[in-house]
């Protein structure tokens, strides 16, 4: 039996219609946690290892907000710290080992991952809207806003909650976004102006006004370029070495968010709009240019976040209560995730494998990159006939150790569910299934589901196999040679099997090229036999009867056929000596003369007996009455007919009479004797004779007076003469 080679592939078809080119990506709710307030913002790790959160409640009697920090591997927080005021704003380095985190009480934060007790805290203000780490953690820029109506910007070291330096703004400073290495610091105010500092110093390097309060700023890894999102509705694309924008475009609605991927290639934008209603656009843009590599309409946005190479873009949906993520290639999203509440931040890693979000029900979601399952199969045999079972085994494998939502194989493409046979989804499950196929080329594939992402195998079109032919049959006919007189009939029987086994409810076809069939078709029965009636001719001749079995998609044809000998009736007509019918006698036969022991048959009353058709034909026949007074032969031909055969009397039917005659001679005379019917003669004594010489050379008995052997010459002795009876004794007609 021959088995196919294990195939292995990894694959995943989204179950999202309007894929485009883009990769598909699926991701899983890895969990949530509920806080006790409405989640404002939301900072992943680069690697997704760690998760910050900032909450806050508007309600008098629970007036307040929290820090939290997660570890990719459990919903339950690290720790968790709180505010004197709202949570606005936590960032978090790039390996989680810091976080930092601004609160409407007017206080800067900095944790460690391993204490929710500050390392230090520094207020500010009134309020700080704002907080960006560097992504060693070495520096935190901080933008905050005084109730008098100013605002500030400040710079601090991770080693001291003393400030670097700080800016004073002629607005609340709402956003301010710092460079991987903390070497250039960017920050946005309510009264439109964007400013960019060097970390050596609080002057700014240069600064710009738009039209509207400046809700986000984005800063490129190195400083490079730094993008910016406006109330006046428009994004902003600026270089580190001048004021004057490189290039903007209008949305229509307020820019609550921006986000630049590490080496400023792409830009990513989220405006909301009122009008009748909320709604709002996710635009991707290259740095290149002002129009949009593609735009995504959904009910508003307050956050963007682009992964580190640009690749991706994940966006929180207002009204619709969706995360969504996008692939820069298209606006097509390659996944969304409907939420509880309205959706108020997003966070993504560098790599777009874990997407953090936040919503306004206080629930604090981590969705991971799902794990496509992988597959190998194999098939036997890859060909056989159609009494075979074809089996085909698929392992499924899936790192995530995900159990199927289903395992299915299509043959012809027809859906199959595969049976579990055994192992661990993780390292690889064995599913299996058999069946029977019909004859014919064959193609088949697989598929299976992890409930997020489907796999198929191959990625696309089908295998080929197995190649199936029909089982063999054989169809046999009984019997299968005969001879029949004209105008008599005969069942036949045609078995049909298949590898010895019969095959029931099948047609099996008749034809006879003479004569005639009690049908031209008949079905077989559980023991696979099917029978038709045959009518000989009214002559002489050899049929063929033939049985057919055309075959089926299992089963392939075959035949058989009986050989008959149709013989015209024989009449033989036995007549004695005399011309008269030999009546009423039992009559035997053979081919050899004299040995007719072969019983054939009474003659009726006019000597007549029909032969058998099995007798022997085209050469002589012997006969003899039972008694065998009668014999007699005739020449039987082929072609029949009726023969007269005259017997001739042969005299072994006197013998009983003779006997007869004889005993009864005998007993007569024995009664005559008896009565002295018969007298006894009287007896004569011959006189006796000389006894002469006798030569024993010779051997000669000589005359009584001979001395010598006339033979030999030899002299012999004399005689002695015989006595004589007396002369009274001997009767006269003896006399001479």
């Amino acid at each position: 039996m021959r088995r196919v080679a294990l195939v292995p592939v990894v694959g995943a078809l989204l179950l999202l219609a309007g894929l485009g080119g883009a990769e598909a990506r699926t991701y899983r709710l890895a969990w949530s946690y509920r806080t006790s307030a409405e989640v404002w913002r939301v900072s992943i790790s680069s690697d997704g290892s760690y998760v910050a959160v900032g909450s806050f409640h508007e309600h008098i009697s629970q007036l307040g907000g929290w820090v939290y920090l997660f570890s990719r591997g459990s919903s339950t927080p690290l720790w968790t710290y709180q505010t004197g005021g709202y949570v606005y704003s936590v960032s978090i380095s790039s390996d989680g080992s810091y976080v930092s985190a601004g609160s409407s009480d007017g206080w800067v934060y900095l944790f460690s991952r391993y204490s929710g007790t500050p390392l230090w805290s520094y207020q500010i203000g009134d309020y700080v809207y704002s907080v960006s780490i560097s992504s060693d953690g070495s520096y935190v820029a901080a933008g905050g806003y005084v109730v008098s109506g100013y605002g500030w910007v400040y710079l601090f070291s991770r080693y001291s909650g003393t400030p670097l330096w700080s800016y004073q703004t002629g607005d609340g400073v709402r956003s301010v976004s710092i460079s991987s290495d903390g070497s250039y610091v960017a920050a946005g105010t309510s009264d439109g102006w964007v400013y960019l500092f060097s970390r050596y110093s609080g002057t700014p390097l240069w600064s710009y006004q738009t039209g509207g309060k400046v809700f986000s700023v984005s800063i490129s890894s190195d400083g490079s370029y730094v993008a910016v999102g406006s109330a006046d509705g428009c994004v902003y694309l600026f270089s580190r070495g001048s004021s004057i924008p490189l290039w903007n475009y209008q949305t229509g609605g307020i820019v609550y968010s921006v986000s630049i991927s590490s080496d400023g290639s792409y830009v990513a934008a989220g405006s909301t709009y009122y009008n009748s209603q909320f709604g709002g656009w996710v635009y991707l843009f290259s740095r290149d240019s002002g129009t949009p590599l593609w735009t995504y309409q959904l009910g508003g946005t307050f956050s963007v976040s682009v992964s580190s190479d640009g690749s991706y873009v994940a966006a929180a949906g207002i009204l619709d209560n969706r995360v969504y993520l996008f692939s820069r290639d298209s606006g097509t999203p390659l996944w969304s995730h409907r939420t509880d509440n309205w959706v108020l931040s997003v966070s993504i890693s560098f790599d777009g494998s874990y997407v953090a979000a936040g919503d306004w029900d206080g629930r604090v979601y981590l969705f991971s990159l799902n794990n496509p399952p992988s597959l190998s199969y194999s098939l036997a045999p890859t060909s056989g006939t159609t009494r075979d079972i074809f089996t085909y085994e698929v392992t499924y494998s899936d790192p995530d150790g995900d159990a199927p939502a289903y395992v299915r194989v299509y043959v012809d493409g027809i859906g199959h569910d595969m049976g579990y046979v055994g192992g661990s989804y993780r390292e690889g499950a064995l599913y299996r299934y058999q069946t029977t196929l019909p004859a014919g080329s064959h193609t088949f594939y697989f598929e299976a589901s992890d409930g997020l992402d489907t796999v198929r195998l191959p990625l696309s079109g089908t295998y080929s196999g197995p190649s199936v032919a029909v089982q063999p049959t054989s169809l046999s006919v009984s019997p299968s040679s005969f001879t029949l007189l004209t105008g008599r009939t005969q069942t036949l029987t045609a078995t049909l099997t298949a590898g010895g086994t019969p095959l029931p409810g099948k047609t099996v076809s008749w034809s006879a090229t003479a004569g005639s069939l009690s049908a031209t078709s008949s079905t077989t029965d559980s023991s696979g036999r099917a029978t038709v009636v045959f009518t000989a001719p009214s002559y002489a001749t050899t049929v063929t009867i033939t049985a057919s079995f055309a075959g089926d998609d299992q089963y392939g044809g075959s035949s058989g056929s009986s050989q008959v000998t149709v013989r015209s009736e024989v009449r033989l007509v036995f007549t004695k000596p005399d011309g008269s019918p030999l009546a009423y006698t039992t009559i035997y036969y053979g081919t050899s003369e004299g040995e007719e022991t072969a019983l054939l048959g009474t003659t009726d009353g006019e000597g007549l007996i029909t032969l058998p058709e099995w007798m022997p034909r085209n050469t002589w026949i012997y006969f003899r009455s039972e008694d065998g007074r009668y014999r007699g032969s005739s020449y039987v031909p082929l072609e029949g007919g009726t023969l007269s055969v005259k017997l001739t009397e042969t005299g072994r039917a006197l013998l009983p009479l003779v006997l007869v005659l004889v005993v009864g001679a005998g007993v007569a005379c024995a009664v005559a004797w008896r009565k002295g019917l018969f007298k006894k003669p009287a007896r004569i004594k011959s006189p006796g004779k000389p006894e002469g010489p006798f030569c024993s050379h010779c051997k000669l008995r000589l005359p009584p007076d001979a001395r010598f052997c006339p033979e030999c010459g030899r002299e012999v002795k004399g005689t002695k003469p015989g006595k004589l009876p007396p002369e009274s004794s001997v009767p006269s007609a003896g006399r001479s």
